[in-house]
């Protein structure tokens, strides 16, 4: 479980695992917007559970995407844009 942290106005998201060295692993979530965080925290920990991320090796989370752009499911232009496919007008 990762906890959001928000500091000087921008957030992160700490990791906890005893084992590590440093236990604490704070990543920077790049964003001054609550709804965002929280959005990319929850992708960092289904990442984290799924064994695709370590914030410990690999600190740098938006490289991740590209890796994990094989299991997602492929989507429309429209999709991504938010809109409803219609037929043309």
């Amino acid at each position: 479980m990762a906890t959001l942290i928000k500091q000087h106005g921008r957030y992160y998201v700490q990791f906890y695992s005893a084992p590590k060295s440093p236990a604490r692993k704070r990543i920077p979530l790049y964003t001054a917007y609550k709804r965002e965080a929280v959005e990319y925290k929850g992708n960092l920990e289904s990442w984290f559970n799924r064994g695709d991320y370590c914030p410990w090796s690999t600190p740098d989370w938006r490289v991740l995407p590209v890796v994990a752009i094989g299991r997602a499911e492929p989507l429309s232009i429209d999709s991504i844009k938010g809109k409803a496919s219609s037929g043309p007008t």
